[in-house]
Formats: structure tokens, C-alpha cells, sequence
């Protein structure tokens, strides 16, 4: 629940393809972004990676981390990242997609697709 991290000091990272709209929607929740870190869309992290969150971490007295769900499957999949999951408070954010204009076009596109 986003709500439950509403004035918490987090250290944002993500290896995703638009990183701005996840740093504009954590700061819209009230969460308070003290360090981000930004990878390139689909990143495998590895050791170097961790070191460098863990820098940040201590160096900005974070309350946690905060990810996309894409990014904490991503941790998940390496025992060096299952470790550091264990290691420091970390949360992932999911993230749903919402047409504000032209779903139906959308739609008619995969329509066209798959008939």
C-alpha cells in the first residue's frame, strides 16, 4: 500500500523505459524521493549495481528503497539479489496502465492484428 510509505525517506531506482512518470508518480503519493537511481529499460542487475544502491542508501539515511514490481522480479531472480532484498527494506510499486485517450483505436489495432 502506497499510502503506508507517505513521508518516508525512499531511495527510487528503476530500469524501466520511461523513469520520469514512476519519479513523478512516487513524489504524487507524498513519498520522499532522497536519491534515485536510473538504469536503462529491461537492466540486469548485478553486484556493482547493489554496491551502488547500498552507497546511496546509507549516504542519503534512507527509510527504504522503492522499485517497480519489473525491477524487484528482476532482484529476485540472482541470489545476490534475493540477498540484498533481505538486507534492506525494499518495496516494489506496481504499476497499471490506463488509456486517457485512444483505447478504442487501441483496440482496433490489435484487433487487426490477431483476426
Amino acid at each position: 500500500n502506497p499510502d503506508s510509505l507517505r513521508g518516508k525517506k525512499v531511495c527510487l531506482f528503476s530500469g524501466i523505459g520511461i523513469p520520469e512518470s514512476f519519479r513523478h508518480l512516487v513524489a504524487s503519493l507524498g513519498i520522499v524521493i532522497v536519491g534515485e537511481i536510473v538504469y536503462p529499460d529491461h537492466h540486469s542487475y548485478r553486484d556493482q549495481d547493489l554496491e551502488r544502491l547500498k552507497s546511496l542508501f546509507s549516504k542519503e539515511n534512507a527509510d527504504c528503497f522503492l522499485t517497480t514490481m519489473k525491477d524487484a522480479a528482476r532482484l529476485s531472480g540472482s541470489s545476490e539479489g534475493k540477498a540484498f532484498m533481505n538486507e534492506f527494506p525494499l518495496y516494489g510499486l506496481a504499476i497499471d496502465i490506463d488509456f486517457v485517450f485512444g483505447k478504442e483505436t487501441f483496440h482496433q489495432h490489435l484487433d487487426r492484428l490477431f483476426t
